[in-house]
């Protein structure tokens, strides 16, 4: 077999969840396990389901080939490569990557990046031939500590950082029972093998372990002193997790109520002790094999804020659990949180809570930031502070608006749990305001932003040029060469030259743009909207009820009581529906038409755009449990879609990036359109309708000013 042959029959292909190439993937890294490490077959349904394994496919149709990977903090992150042995040494490797780069290319984020142990010396020979340049070494965060390299295959976009190992403190932060640090640290044989897959690096880069301090007295419960002494060293190696007594006995009273023990046994004394802890010390996981914990998981999670788990389960969670730490919505359920014009006699007040002063910045510097920024409010500049009705404040901002672009002198946020939940919601509010008033535009220019702000400026595809985050806006509506005309002349002053420009833009492919590309492009450049390309237009019908606090701020103010403030601060949100003949794909997009009975009350109307990440389908305990981050919906609002039965089949619609339509469209308006009644379940809509109803909405005014603005 020559090493141009395979090259010419391979196909590069995403892998679906429950096909039959997932098996083959799954066989290829059995044969190669002793290599590859632990990865639960759960893992391997959860990474197909997102999109994260591709298979490098022979001309019969066989995995000869795969990778897996995960989307982290602006990178690429390589879990898997493998070739079949007979496969090796004839570029399937190189087709694998190559396709990796193009996709990282498109979604705009800064490369790849792996961890592989130093001493494996043909992986290095390996990685050096694919492009990737060994950047560090560290110590390995996994339990045995084993010395890792840091390989990056980088787009060369421009960053803040040359590091793309994640910071100790910004891991996922999960408490183990101890009968999962007994089966961790056996050296004696018999115990489950389960949780070994919590000593693999792809898992360790992201999760710290750590214990509580009831584990030394479930470990003195051992009957062998050797046993006592080994667990006891082990426990001592890991991170204790602290929790003060007063909420630890609240939380314990809880448990207790779920738990029905009204006369605990010692263990089981011990086990909701440790699980009280947990919560108390703000820890993301609690990994347990307990069977009786495990059946009380549902009611346990809503009470505590955490997830209750099984080591291979959060395995093959691992991207929601990492998400649900960055973006939280769900922690600010049940605050009233509102935003304000800061007053001159505030200033002194609010210096301590959001002064860098790690970074360098001194009290006098950001009062004197705030005092010339409060006394311009008639030249356009608007210094806003997020403050709780009970509590200090949470958000500070100085923004102001030029002829083309909005700026963001100042954007801070207080150490609370709320931070990148706030970061992601006030970022995208000023894209979505600069876009819909016709700016080119967001600029974000303090030079002192916390790491979690730089996370959320990543996610929103901000790139950092001449020493500021820029985001360029695309407020346009057409098919891909004309979007890509428009991007070309809005993209050159962000981007600096047009040789960036074309690099960006070739990404996308020449030519005719692939549906995937399509989708990905409007994620990138938000509220692009290309037409043409296959990028489907579901009309989704929803409620009064639900419309107001998902996205429709004017319907929350005319309901009595209103909506709860905390979910406008959502960027993600879930509907969950029945399930019901019909097929719905994303991504994609969806017009929201609220359905009622009053056409003057502001229903019987399409309201929103929204961009339709995934479509879930299944047990609604299951989807609940998943999505319950989000804060919308409670578990008996859930459990009425099935008529009570928690297992029933139900479907969830995770959706991003919504923008309201500055006026509202009618049914009447759609029937002219073609549409002749009101929709009772999603329907899918051509192109011309979607521009249709778009431009009705006046959400097309944005595209025209644009236009004026370009030179």
């Amino acid at each position: 077999m020559t090493q141009s042959s395979p090259k010419l029959q391979l196909s590069i292909a995403a892998v679906a969840p429950g096909s039959k190439h997932l098996q083959g993937v799954c066989a290829l890294w059995s044969v190669n396990r002793a290599t590859l490490g632990l990865f639960p077959q759960g893992a391997f349904e959860a990474y197909a389901s997102k999109g994260g394994i591709y298979a490098a496919l022979s001309e019969e149709k066989q995995v000869v080939g795969y990778m897996a990977f995960r989307i982290s903090r602006g990178w690429v992150r390589l879990v898997h490569l493998c070739v079949a042995e007979e496969w090796r040494r004839t570029g399937v490797a190189h087709q694998l990557v190559g396709k990796l780069k193009e996709l990282s290319l498109a979604a705009g984020l800064q490369g790849i990046t792996l961890k592989c142990r130093r001493d494996y010396e043909v992986a290095r020979k390996t990685w050096e031939r694919l492009g990737f340049v060994p950047r560090a070494d560290v110590a390995g965060r996994s339990l045995d500590g084993s010395e890792l390299t840091i390989w990056v295959c980088s787009n060369h976009l421009p960053d803040l950082f040359s590091t793309t190992a994640t910071p100790d403190d910004d891991r996922l932060r999960a408490a183990i029972d101890a009968n999962i640090l007994f089966d961790l640290f056996d050296k004696w044989g018999g115990r489950n093998k389960e949780a070994l897959v919590l000593r693999e690096p792809w898992i360790s880069d992201a999760v710290e372990i750590g214990v509580t301090d009831v584990i030394h007295t479930e470990i003195d419960a051992c009957l062998r002193d050797d046993q006592r002494r080994h667990y006891h060293e082990r426990a001592h190696d890991l991170r204790e997790l602290l929790a003060n007594e007063p909420e630890t006995d609240r939380k314990f009273r809880i448990i207790q109520g779920i738990m029905g023990w009204t006369a605990p046994t010692d263990r089981q004394r011990r086990d909701m002790l440790h699980l009280a802890k947990t919560s108390v010390a703000e820890a993301s996981i609690f990994l347990t094999r307990d069977g009786e914990l495990l059946d009380k998981v549902d009611e346990l999670e809503a009470e505590l804020g955490i997830r209750i788990m099984r080591p291979a389960e959060m395995a093959s969670w691992l991207d929601e659990a990492e998400r649900s730490k960055l973006y939280e919505p769900a922690r600010l359920a049940g605050t009233d949180v509102a935003f304000r014009q800061v007053r001159a006699e505030e200033i002194e007040g609010l210096c301590p809570a959001f002064q860098a002063a790690n970074s360098g910045e001194t009290v006098d510097q950001l009062q004197a930031r705030l005092r010339t920024a409060v006394s311009q409010v008639r030249a356009g500049t608007c210094t806003r502070v997020a403050v709780m009705s009970e509590g200090g404040p949470l958000s500070l901002a100085i923004e102001r608006t030029e002829e083309n672009t909005v700026v963001l002198e100042l954007l801070r946020f207080s150490r609370s749990r709320w931070a990148a939940t706030l970061a992601r919601h006030h970022l995208l509010q000023s894209i979505l305001s600069a876009s819909q008033s016709g700016r080119l535009t967001v600029q974000i220019i303090d030079p002192f932003l916390a790491p979690s702000t730089i996370d959320a400026l990543r996610e929103l595809h901000f790139v950092w040029r001449n020493n500021r985050w820029v985001r360029p806006l695309a407020s346009f509506v057409g098919e891909w060469p004309d979007a890509k005309g428009f991007l070309a002349k809005t993209l050159v002053p962000t981007l600096g030259s047009q040789e960036e420009v074309e690099k960006v833009l070739a990404a996308f492919g020449e030519g005719r743009i692939e549906t995937s590309r399509a989708a990905a492009a409007e994620a990138r450049f938000w509220p692009l909207k290309v037409l043409g390309a296959g990028v489907p237009t579901y009309l989704v019908p929803i409620q009064r009820a639900w419309a107001a606090p998902l996205f429709d701020a004017e319907l929350a103010c005319r309901d009595l009581f209103g909506a709860p403030p905390a979910l406008a601060l959502n960027r993600e949100n879930v509907y969950y529906r029945a399930v019901r003949p019909g097929r719905i794909t994303a991504p994609a997009r969806i017009l929201w038409y609220v359905s009622g009975a009053d056409e003057q009350g502001g229903t019987m109307a399409v309201r929103a755009c929204s961009r339709l990440v995934d479509v879930d389908v299944g047990p609604a305990k299951d989807l609940f449990r998943r999505y319950h981050r989000l804060g919308i919906y409670d578990w008996k609002q859930v459990l009425s879609i099935t008529g009570g039965e928690a297992l029933g089949r139900i479907m969830a619609l995770k959706f991003s990036d919504t923008e309201a339509l500055q006026r509202r469209v009618p049914l009447r308006d759609l029937r002219e359109i073609g549409i002749r009644s009101a929709p009772m379940s999603p329907r899918r809509l051509t192109d011309d309708q979607f521009l249709k109803i778009y431009r009705r909405g006046e959400a097309q005014l944005a595209h025209e000013r644009c236009l004026a603005l370009i030179p």
